[in-house]
């Protein structure tokens, strides 16, 4: 082999690992319709999971709380848990027509409310990884974390997920201190891949995001660190990274809510819970800030349809019987950064 075209091939090999590292790439599988969720305290019930499959998502995204571990000393309820929603009918059903991604939030992580000092949080990105399929090529097996982005599609048609990991990092006593959320490394990661071309950007979230929720400090959110949400927003700004729409769970109800003074709005869609809802859902107070003025306190999951054609997105949050709750329609344009 002549030496220039071995050191090319080198190269193309090095340049074909680095991106790697930062996405996997499934062009051959076009997204127009997202489906997502969160909270499911039953794995052997899940009888939603039959609603979600009449809406006929071309991805589901587990949002956390995917299975309920809640122990420190019990690592045999990782392997049983996460046994009893695979063995689940529904379930098989489910996976078998639905490609699917998974982040964790408490609950799944390991315990409720829980961050960076569980002591078992090895034990349980082993079998999140193991049960949720992650590929054995992927960079999540290499570092510390869950964090992973998953990229659909032809250029022009790109679907960038984005998968956060709230959990590993996560420094609940300096919440005002830099790299308080997510962790250095994975910050700069995120960067990166923001970086990256797309055309949607769907950034999941364990927590949400946007909304500055009313039910007192034990109720998790970005808020709590107001320092990282801020960088989050200025990172999006400052990478340019237009198409940007948040997902996220945790709170046992389901809402839009979008950002104000950001350089184009982001939205924040919450899609909670699979089979069970919380009496504090109610106690949520709405704000200017909020789509539609009206919470769904009942079984709930959310959708994301991409109309390519007409080049808008649907953001949709759905009951536990799959009709539309509330529906909530954004051009393309409106999620891209004005020119300078």
């Amino acid at each position: 082999m002549r030496p220039c075209l071995f050191i090319g091939l080198c190269l193309a090999g090095l340049v074909f690992a680095e991106e790697n590292k930062l996405a996997e790439l499934h062009e051959d599988h076009a997204v127009g319709r997202i489906a997502f969720g969160s909270c499911l305290r039953q794995p052997a019930g899940a009888e939603i999971l039959g609603k979600i499959m009449d809406y006929k998502p071309d991805l589901f995204v587990w949002l956390g709380d995917n299975i309920y571990v809640d122990t420190y000393d019990k690592p045999e309820r990782f392997e049983q848990l996460y046994g009893q929603l695979g063995a689940n009918p529904r379930y098989q059903k489910f996976k078998a027509a639905c490609p699917q991604l998974a982040i964790w939030d408490d609950h799944d992580y390991g315990m409720d409310n829980h961050h960076k000092d569980y002591p078992l949080k090895g034990l349980s990105k082993v079998a999140f990884g193991k049960f949720w399929d992650v590929p054995a090529t992927s960079p999540f097996w290499n570092r510390e974390g869950i964090y992973r982005c998953v990229e659909y599609g032809k250029p022009g048609r790109k679907v960038q997920m984005i998968l956060l990991d709230g959990r590993w990092f996560l420094d609940k006593q300096n919440p005002g201190a830099k790299d308080s959320y997510l962790g250095k490394a994975q910050w700069s990661w995120l960067e990166e891949v923001l970086e990256r071309p797309a055309d949607v950007r769907v950034i999941c979230s364990g927590v949400q995001v946007v909304k500055l929720n009313a039910n007192g400090e034990k109720w998790e959110m970005w808020g709590h660190h107001p320092s990282e949400k801020k960088r989050l927003f200025d990172l999006i700004e400052s990478t340019r990274a237009d198409g940007v729409v948040f997902i996220s769970g945790d709170m046992h109800f389901g809402e839009i809510y979008k950002t104000a003074g950001t350089s184009y709005p982001l939205y924040d869609i919450t899609a909670s819970g699979l089979d069970q809802v919380h009496p504090h859902a109610g106690k949520a107070q709405p704000d200017q800030l909020q789509i539609g003025q009206s919470l769904i306190n009942t079984l709930n999951f959310g959708g994301i349809v991409i109309d390519w054609e007409k080049a808008t997105l649907h953001l949709e949050i759905l009951n536990g019987e799959g009709e539309i709750h509330l529906r909530h329609s954004i051009p393309f344009k409106e999620l891209q950064h004005p020119e300078k």
